[in-house]
């Protein structure tokens, strides 16, 4: 990468830890490096007659609700459990960043970070990127006419008639820089607040000062990952009793692995579709639902609208939930603010009959060994290394597999791919990290089993310390050099783990790693960025991985690292 580029980003890293070392941040500070950066997803950061709405979609779907009226935010490394319980404490919900808020004033809020430097770098990348574009509004709107005529519409906006709100609109878009379509989508992100939160920015000037609780670093982090462990080292105990299952770990979501095994949405598929008939907005859905299409795309079609039909019928959920327990799918919700999700899966409990149809099980061999499941939620950076170890000391060589189903920017096509890297590389230091034993996933694994996905192989993720700390520059320099295929935030956090524990003797010499990523966002394409829903573009990659490593799991023997050394042996 060019030294400028170099330079940039490591003065807002100097900058973040110069903050960490005072327990103190005002934000204004660290404009100046941030802009120095040229981020790709906050491409006009320096232009201050431009509102750059894509990167206010993606800073406040990351930040706690209401961060436009927050003027101190007190970071910590925990609370009590029962916190949020407490009269005057309100917990906050951040839609795509799971951060543990909670509001404890008009304009101060706490935000619980669950480990150091890459949950600080991001945070106060996010914060700087929000504050940017918020001043800028600021400087637009303060004083001005415009705003009188803001005030009056958010003051009455079920009086106002439609002509009135689209003029408002339009001359909006011209004074701010960007487009009717893009204000109407953060009116739509904002739940319809768009013009009551362009009247308090316009009213009050944005300072965002950020304290550390002073016991900070001295605070254990591996506590609450501890306890979150042995949950569900306890959980499984019960479950097999003294029998040693063999376990397979995956790192994923918490919908797709038990959507493909539970069977509940081939049994519901008509009611499915009659809700997504009569309620979905996805044009590309709905066209399947009129055509009744019988291909892999059908399938995915009843995953992606399953989710907004439980959503909007909470009985329905409810009865889901019992009926995945019936099939040994049991949740363990986050309760010591990791942020992560769980699910425990007893396979032998699994009706095969029900099970998505791109699925291979070796039943006999299966209903034998009796594994079982551990499916976790995206860990975060280096929250993803203390996760995994804390699982392996946990259960050492009982694991016969750890798959990583991520989600990540791709610099070799558009979103909705799917990425599989040879090994990984660390920004900025350029150190590599293989995977034991290799990749287990390859390109030929996904015939049949994605409709549209492209899948790239043949080269590295770049592991990065935030997502905002990277411009076009430095992505096509290492594209180039490196020929990455994207970039991610948690395989080497997870890759560094797995070596330590490997020399440490607690893994199993031919444990099974599989590895892949569907893009959810592309930089260097403008518009391409995760300010945008992916929406049913996305399934198609999400679920095709997802099917790859279950049938790894499931469809019988795989030929281990000493397996094919014996074989290499015998040859010779």
């Amino acid at each position: 990468m060019n030294e400028a580029t170099q330079e940039a980003i490591e003065w807002f890293e100097v900058e973040v830890r110069h903050g960490t070392l005072k327990g103190f941040f005002d934000i204004a500070q660290l404009v100046p490096a941030f802009q120095k950066m040229h981020p790709s997803l906050h491409r006009y950061c320096d232009k201050t007659e431009v509102i750059d709405v894509d990167a206010i979609l993606y800073s406040t779907a990351r930040l706690p609700e209401g961060i436009h009226e927050v003027r101190e935010i007190l970071l910590q490394k925990s609370v009590p459990n029962n916190f949020s319980a407490q009269p005057g404490i309100n917990p906050l919900r951040s839609p795509s960043r799971r951060r543990a808020s909670f509001k404890i004033g008009p304009e101060t809020i706490i935000i619980v970070v669950r480990e150091e430097i890459t949950e600080l770098l991001d945070l106060m990348s996010i914060l700087t990127s929000y504050f940017i574009e918020a001043t800028k509004i600021y400087r637009l709107l303060a004083g001005r006419p415009l705003l009188d005529e803001i005030r009056q519409i958010a003051a009455s906006q079920a009086q106002v008639s439609l002509e009135r709100r689209n003029r408002l609109m339009a001359r909006l878009a011209f004074d701010l820089g960007t487009t009717e379509e893009s204000l109407r989508l953060l009116d739509h992100k904002w739940d319809g607040e768009l013009f009551s939160r362009l009247q308090y920015i316009g009213e009050h000037l944005p300072t965002i000062f950020v304290r550390m609780h002073r016991a900070f670093s001295n605070i254990n982090s591996r506590g609450p990952a501890r306890k979150w462990c042995q949950r569900i080292a306890d959980f499984i105990g019960k479950l097999s009793g003294k029998e040693e299952r063999p376990i397979h770990i995956i790192s994923s979501n918490t919908h797709s692995t038990v959507n493909v095994l539970s069977g509940y949405a081939r049994l519901h598929e008509d009611e499915v579709l009659s809700w997504g008939r009569a309620n979905s907005t996805d044009t590309e859905a709905l066209d399947l639902i009129e055509r009744h299409v019988n291909t892999v795309h059908h399938t995915n079609l009843i995953y992606y609208l399953m989710k907004g039909y439980l959503r909007s019928l909470p009985d329905i959920r409810t009865s889901k939930i019992a009926y995945d327990e019936s099939l040994g799918i049991t949740a363990l919700p986050d309760i010591f603010m990791v942020g992560i999700d769980c699910q425990v899966i007893d396979l032998t409990k699994i009706d095969f009959n029900l099970i998505d149809p791109r699925l291979v099980v070796d039943r006999d061999k299966l209903m034998q060994t009796r594994p079982l499941i551990i499916n976790f939620d995206y860990a975060f950076g280096e929250q993803a290394g203390t996760i995994i170890e804390e699982l392996i000391m946990s259960f050492q060589k009982r694991i016969h597999s750890f798959s990583i189903m991520g989600k990540a920017g791709t610099v070799v096509g558009e979103r909705g791919g799917i990425m599989i890297p040879s090994y990984l590389l660390q920004q900025g230091r350029n150190e590599i990290y293989d995977f034991p034993n290799g990749n287990g996933l390859k390109k030929e694994d996904f015939t049949d089993v994605i409709a549209t996905s492209r899948v790239y192989t043949n080269g590295p993720m770049l592991t990065v310390l935030g997502t905002v700390l990277q411009n076009n520059s430095m992505l096509n320099e290492y594209y180039e050099k490196w020929h990455i295929l994207g970039l991610e935030m948690e395989g080497i956090p997870y890759v560094r783990k797995l070596h330590q524990c490997n020399k440490l003797g607690y893994l199993r010499d031919d444990i099974m790693i599989n590895v892949a990523y569907y893009a959810s966002d592309a930089p260097l394409i403008p518009g391409e960025t995760l300010s945008k829903e992916l929406s049913f573009a996305g399934v198609d990659a999400t679920y095709g991985i997802n099917i790859v490593i279950l049938n790894k799991l499931l469809g019988g023997h795989h030929t281990s690292a000493i397996e094919k050394t014996a074989k290499a042996k015998s040859k010779n």
